[in-house]
């Protein structure tokens, strides 16, 4: 991509320190004969924090669809009541009021086309809102649920392939109203499980190209402010491929971070704020490059990614931002396939396996310590560049600050210091204090959805440290 003139006169390493300890699977947690009769895997999981409980919905198989929502106690690791909803119950979300107690509890029922509602403390079930089918198909397949931080509205993405996200307003009951006002599209896509943050609506996307021979992701961002306004990007673009990469699951970090996972995603993860400025990817190791499910731990030092189609359930050190580990399911227990989702709470982490009619248990998980941490900064004039559009980066900090670039975010040493992108980063150029390089995006339609990284290194006083990677997807 870049010429590549001189090398850098540094030899120091920079190391990230080592977490402490290890995750260890404490057992599972039956799910056999739940529900109605039909097989009782499981697919989205929530932790509730008020009462300290985990909601589980029992969805079936596609042999039959269960009808029922698990609660269980983190205390005894035992299924402690069952709650009746719809057919093919998916994702469970809770509603709060301004002190943090739950309003209500949710769970969307895929096959119905409706989603029940009940009271969170009672959890006595309060209503169950059928959803409008816009393409007959018998349901909208409601997917995700996120209430809105006001607590008025519940938000509901659909996967029929319409765009819709529905809305409900939860000042209307019981019984609740549909609210085609506050109730939107994005296109012909489908979509993941979504949240409600700093008044934008944050859901990942997924649309078919018309031969139905690959699927183009992106992410999209809807705002529910009194001026609404929407943003979009394309992250991978896998037409006419047979490949079918999907915005799958959002997470909004401590921090404010929002970071986007999906399935076929080429084992990354997509950081970012709340109006769609990327920030950087987190790389992870896995056979299927996906990250269907994520949870961050109560401390926020974990990111818990779930890889379905890959049967491994992976942990990301938040603090250092890197991989912590890789575990593959099939080896651990009785063995275990097709992690949907998981949840953290009191100091364990819980996963729901769809193949399978259990709740995975961990324990004893890893206490992370703060590595050598960056220096400096590195900013870009755009994330999201168009074909024949112009980008600027500019990496400043102490000392003399070199700008580096890559066509992939495979971490590696160069010059003896550790970086996040290569694995042959190109030296782009130095200067004192800061350094700049403009480049001019062709218009060359091969490269839309095309990934290139840059990450700067300081050297202040002998003292070589990376700033934090950026990365810019072509639009």
């Amino acid at each position: 991509m870049f010429a590549c003139s001189r090398k850098l006169p540094w030899a120091a390493l920079f190391l990230l320190a080592a977490p402490l300890g290890a995750q260890s699977f404490k057992q599972d947690i039956s799910l056999a004969g739940l529900g109605n009769g039909n097989s009782a895997r499981p697919f989205g999981i929530t932790a509730e924090p008020y009462s300290q409980r985990l909601f589980v919905a029992i969805a079936g198989d596609f042999g039959g669809a269960n009808n029922v929502v698990a609660i269980v106690d983190p205390v005894t690791d035992t299924v402690s009541g069952t709650l009746t909803v719809g057919n093919f119950p998916e994702d469970v979300a809770f509603v709060y009021d301004a002190s943090g107690v739950p309003l209500y509890g949710a769970v969307s029922n895929s096959t119905d086309g409706t989603v029940t509602i009940w009271d969170g403390l009672s959890d006595i079930v309060l209503d169950t809102v059928q959803l409008p089918d816009p393409l007959g198909f018998g349901s909208c397949y409601p997917f995700g649920l996120a209430p809105s931080e006001d607590g008025r509205t519940l938000y509901v993405s659909t996967v029929d392939g319409s765009g819709d996200v529905h809305a409900i307003d939860l000042q209307s009951g019981p019984p609740f109203a549909y609210d085609a006002s506050a109730s939107f599209n994005l296109g012909d896509k489908s979509l993941g499980r979504l949240q409600h943050f700093q008044d934008m609506v944050l859901v990942g996307t997924s649309q078919f190209d018309v031969a139905f021979t690959g699927a183009e992701a992106g992410m999209a961002g809807w705002s529910t402010s009194v001026l609404p306004f929407f943003w979009s990007f394309d992250i991978l673009d896998r037409s006419g491929q047979f490949s079918f990469p999907a915005g799958q699951d959002v997470e909004i970090l401590q921090d404010g971070t929002v970071v986007l996972g999906g399935t076929f995603f080429e084992n990354r993860m997509y950081l970012m704020d709340a109006n769609g400025q990327l920030d950087r990817t987190l790389r992870f190791s896995g056979s299927s490059g996906s990250a269907h499910g994520l949870a961050e731990s109560e401390d926020g030092s974990l990111l818990a990614v779930c890889d379905l189609a890959g049967n491994e359930l992976i942990l990301m050190d938040l603090i250092n931002r890197v991989e912590y580990s890789n575990t593959f399911l099939p080896t651990v227990g009785l063995g275990y396939q097709q992690p949907n989702e998981a949840a953290f709470l009191l100091d364990k982490l819980y996963v729901s396996v769809q193949a399978n009619e259990e709740i995975l248990v961990f324990d004893q998980l890893p206490t992370i310590q703060p590595g050598g941490g960056y220096a400096g900064s590195l900013t870009l004039s755009e994330s999201t560049p168009a074909l024949g559009g112009t980008l600027t980066a500019t990496a400043s900090g102490p000392g003399i600050v070199a700008l580096l670039a890559a066509e992939d975010d495979q971490a590696g040493p160069f010059a003896g210091v550790d970086l996040d992108i290569g694995p042959q980063p190109q030296f782009l150029g130095w200067g004192v204090g800061s350094f700049a390089k403009s480049f001019q995006i062709p218009l060359q339609s091969s490269l839309h959805t095309r990934h290139f990284f840059f990450q700067g290194v300081t050297d202040a006083q002998n003292s070589q440290q990376p700033t934090p990677p950026k990365v810019v997807i072509v639009q």
